[in-house]
């Protein structure tokens, strides 16, 4: 079948493939009407770096920064913390998870957590609980590796205080201890005065009165689209098929009716 006979197979059923494509997209439409509202609401975070504030990090660094913070998002741990403070009996973990994310806004230092919820205040809560969780999360981290930082100089600083005590006075090695000590206890605040990491609020969870989802007219725009096509290629695959079966009985029948073999056969300009 060539081009032309495929565009003439359609057109001779193209009734019956609008009817069809206008079919589907009814059902879809009706399906979409019948499900519940789903509202979107959306809260945007600016990570800093601690390096960046003290004039040491690039941006490539930052941006592995934000994909680790996007990946901390969608730990358990977070979404548990995010579940909770929404509120356990509003909804299951296991709906919540599926309902918030967490991305960053193209290559840069922002981020975006997204939650949809039955109404609009319902996913602006979730986004918010969401935004909560993951920044108090990461000022968590900082705040312990900060302290094992310091527990560890501190440690230090101790143990040579316990060396300089035990010394005889005018012992020659107190010097060094002294200034063992006056290292240590430099090196202790410098650690306590380094920016540390931080996610900040720069827009606060907001929702649109207006439904992300379903959407009852697209759905049907698209389903009357893709219908249409599929019917069309189905209905000329089902000629072509059939076309071939009828010459295939064709010639059996002059077989059992004359008792001769059919050696050639006239093409009927179908296909």
């Amino acid at each position: 079948m060539d081009a032309a006979q495929h565009v003439q197979t359609i057109a001779q059923n193209r009734r019956r493939i609008l009817l069809l494509a206008l079919l589907i997209a009814v059902l879809v439409f009706a399906n979409d009407v019948r499900k519940p509202k789903q509202y979107a609401s959306t809260a945007y975070l600016m990570v800093t770096s601690g390096r960046e504030s003290v004039s040491l990090a690039n941006t490539g660094d930052t941006n592995f920064l934000v994909q680790t913070y996007v990946t901390l998002g969608g730990s358990v741990p977070v979404m548990g913390d995010a579940w909770q403070r929404y509120g356990v009996t509003r909804d299951s973990f296991s709906n919540v998870i599926n309902r918030v994310s967490v991305d960053q806004l193209g290559q840069t230092a922002f981020l975006y957590v997204r939650a949809t919820g039955h109404s609009p205040m319902d996913a602006v809560d979730l986004a918010r609980a969401e935004s909560e969780a993951l920044v108090e999360a990461v000022r968590g981290q900082e705040g312990n590796t900060l302290y094992e930082d310091a527990s560890a100089i501190a440690i230090n600083i101790s143990s040579l205080q316990k060396q300089l005590a035990a010394l005889p006075p005018g012992h020659p090695q107190a010097v060094s201890l002294r200034a063992d000590i006056q290292t240590a206890m430099q090196a202790l605040y410098t650690r306590e005065a380094q920016p540390t990491n931080r996610i900040d609020y720069t827009s606060p969870a907001s929702a649109s009165s207006t439904p992300v989802a379903p959407r009852p007219l697209r759905d049907a725009g698209i389903a009357f689209l893709v219908g249409l096509i599929l019917i069309a290629e189905g209905t000329v695959v089902l000629r072509r098929v059939s076309d071939r079966f009828s010459a295939t009985e064709g010639s059996a029948d002059v077989t059992t009716v004359a008792g001769l073999q059919v050696l050639a056969r006239i093409p009927d300009g179908t296909g």
